[in-house]
């Protein structure tokens, strides 16, 4: 996927074919995020991880709790 594509769909957590867990933070209940990181640091950490894994394919899950 083109960097510019990933700008516009930043996930709060990656799963990378590695099997490592990525996430912007803990998601609890009704969206509340505990020990978050900064949404301009989540950004770049997400979007070089895609870029990365740019030849891998990706499924997205929407998952509400």
């Amino acid at each position: 996927m083109e960097v510019s594509k990933i700008e516009s769909r930043i996930p709060f957590a990656i799963l990378t074919p590695d099997g490592q867990w990525h996430e912007r933070g803990h998601m609890g209940w009704w969206g509340m995020v505990s020990e978050g990181t900064p949404k301009e640091s989540w950004e770049e950490r997400a979007k070089a991880i895609l870029t990365n894994h740019s030849d891998c394919m990706a499924t997205v899950v929407d998952v509400h709790i």
